[in-house]
């Protein structure tokens, strides 16, 4: 679920909220003074699950690890 960013014109402050994407753009009501808010714009900001090939370091002598794993392969 995608996490949005409000902000309420009357408190000036900014509340996140994880909302489906369906209900993005429905109504956001300040939980401090109960008006009406209205949606930001937010960059949008990709995880990886694995590193970069560039901050791997090949493990030596591990007895958990066969030489062909992710993490011990020399780099590419």
């Amino acid at each position: 679920m995608p996490l949005y960013v409000y902000s309420c014109p009357q408190c000036a402050i900014e509340i996140e909220e994880l909302r489906p994407q369906r209900e993005a753009d429905m109504p956001f009501v300040c939980p401090v003074c109960h008006e009406f808010g209205v949606r930001d714009i937010t960059s949008f900001h990709l995880w990886r699950n694995q590193p970069s090939p560039e901050l791997r370091t090949p493990s030596t002598g591990d007895k958990d690890h066969h030489p062909s794993c992710a993490c011990c392969r020399p780099y590419p």
